[in-house]
């Protein structure tokens, strides 16, 4: 984790530089910043596309297709680099304004207690797309000095998440997570490179470490990153478990999800941890990184009353499966369907959120990272609860930096994978 560190200290002096750039040289800056930006565009595309013709995906072909498309654009108009630029922080801002409005419009559907503070974002960042796009030709110079305080707020944010992470036990993460999203595309597939990492030096004959244990305290809290190498489980997945039982939030219905699966009805479902684990590697095609955490009575006895307030919020849902008495006789019908495929192999049992604030799924807001992170930090404060796009892999960061931490609860790690049965467990997936 080392070589992590090391990137993001990389991109915090960047952010840094680049935010005193904007402020106090705006006309030279913005040159320099569309260079850069062309020029990452560039290499990204040509990494995409080497990746793309040794092993042709999907996902892998688009991400080569969109960063050329960019990096054409910006190349063909480098005069116009200050105006592009401009252009790109409205559009920008006006994302932000779109996911934060989503989630205005779910916390008030639901009557959430978050509706102030995503209304107030959506102002805000409504405020800079309107500025920097209707008000550009006005004085450039002012929207660049605004991009440059959009960067150093970047930076610190970057700076203070090296060392709350890196101290997670004795020191307090003051995020501006809903301010900044640029390294969320980085931490969301950090995983997925880290497994990428693993398997190679284990095709190379390699030594892995396979699971590691800090010391004998007992683990009696997991907590799992999900990940893979391809399509969807590039982004990954976030679930915990305790007492034997996995708790996955999520959008499982499929006939009342909407735009393109971002948006849906909570669901949660419990399923035995192992007979799980095996699942999502052997079927699902899922890595699963695993950390242990040891917490006291007060705290067990603390989560037991949050699991409990879940159910009391959720009613008993039935996959498309489960509601045909025939289901099991015709799985092929619904194989297609995640939690058709979940109840059939695992016994996995759903509940649909009738009330709070999880009562509708959203992919940019109210997601299964957001869901579990709420709950850990709620019986353990050591737990960095972050807000605005969250992501798997920022906790997957996050946990390693615990398990290196001699004061952090915890104590043990290990991944399960089916490129590597032994990690798997002696029971029927």
């Amino acid at each position: 984790m080392k070589q992590i560190k090391q990137w993001e200290l990389v991109a915090g002096c960047l952010f840094l530089g680049l935010g005193l750039g904007c402020i106090f040289y705006p006309s030279l800056n913005a040159d320099l910043f569309f260079y850069l930006v062309a020029g990452g565009l560039s290499i990204s595309a040509g990494v995409f596309w080497f990746q793309a013709i040794r092993k042709p995906q999907g996902f892998m072909i688009a991400s080569a297709l969109i960063c050329t498309i960019g990096a054409i654009i910006l190349w063909m108009h480098r005069l116009e680099s200050e105006d592009l630029i401009i252009n790109c922080f409205a559009f920008y801002m006006f994302f932000n304004m779109f996911c934060e409005g989503v989630q205005w419009f779910l916390d008030v559907r639901d009557r959430s207690n978050h509706v102030w503070a995503h209304a107030l974002m959506t102002v805000v960042y409504g405020f800079l797309c309107f500025f920097s796009w209707f008000y550009k030709d006005m004085d450039s110079r002012i929207l660049m000095r605004l991009f440059g305080i959009y960067l150093l707020i970047q930076a610190f944010q970057m700076f203070n998440q090296i060392y709350a992470f890196s101290h997670p036990q004795s020191s307090r993460s003051y995020t501006f997570a809903r301010w900044t999203a640029l390294p969320v595309y980085f931490v969301s597939v950090l995983p997925s490179l880290i497994l990428r990492y693993m398997l190679l030096n284990k095709m190379k004959g390699k030594k892995a470490d396979y699971s590691e244990r800090k010391n004998d305290q007992e683990v009696n809290l997991r907590v799992f990153i999900h990940t893979g190498l391809k399509s969807e489980h590039i982004f990954g997945h976030m679930t915990f478990s305790y007492q034997g039982i996995m708790f996955s939030y999520g959008n499982y219905d499929k006939e009342e999800e909407k735009f393109f699966r971002s948006v849906g009805p909570g669901i949660f479902f419990t399923v035995p941890a192992n007979i799980y684990i095996n699942n999502s590697c052997i079927y699902e095609g899922s890595t699963l990184f695993e950390y242990g955490l040891h917490i006291d009575p007060q705290q067990e006895a603390k989560l037991e009353e949050l699991v409990r307030d879940i159910f009391n919020h959720t009613y008993r849902w039935y996959s498309p499966i489960e509601q045909d008495p025939l289901g099991r006789e015709h799985f092929h019908k619904y194989e297609s369907d995640y939690a058709s495929r979940l109840s059939f192999r695992t016994g996995a049992k759903f509940r649909k959120f009738y009330s709070s604030q999880w009562k509708t799924y959203w992919i940019l807001g109210d997601n299964c990272s957001l869901f579990a992170s709420d709950l850990l930090s709620q019986i353990d404060p050591g737990i960095v609860h972050k807000s605005g796009v969250v992501t798997p892999g920022e906790y997957f960061e996050f946990f390693e930096e615990c398990f290196a931490d001699p004061k952090s609860n915890v104590v043990y790690k290990a991944w399960h994978s089916a490129e590597v049965p032994s990690t798997l467990y002696p029971t029927l997936a």
